[in-house]
């Protein structure tokens, strides 16, 4: 993902952790970027959260049409 975002990098698994859904809750903001830069970090942080949350709702879709 852009930024940085989703990968193990320098800052090592405990900060890909961070980036995974807790549940319904996804989270973002420029601490969750690897960029110094707020605005740009946020942007990208809530771009990888929307397209987190876009598979989600796609994947829960996928099952109750199956059920």
């Amino acid at each position: 993902m852009g930024g940085g975002l989703g990968d193990e990098g320098p800052r090592g698994s405990e900060y890909t952790e961070l980036l995974k859904p807790e549940g319904p809750i996804v989270f973002a903001g420029e601490h969750l970027s690897y960029l110094g830069l707020w605005q740009e970090g946020s942007a990208l942080s809530a771009q990888h959260a929307l397209k987190l949350v876009q598979s989600m709702a796609s994947e829960r879709a996928g099952k109750a049409a199956a059920a």
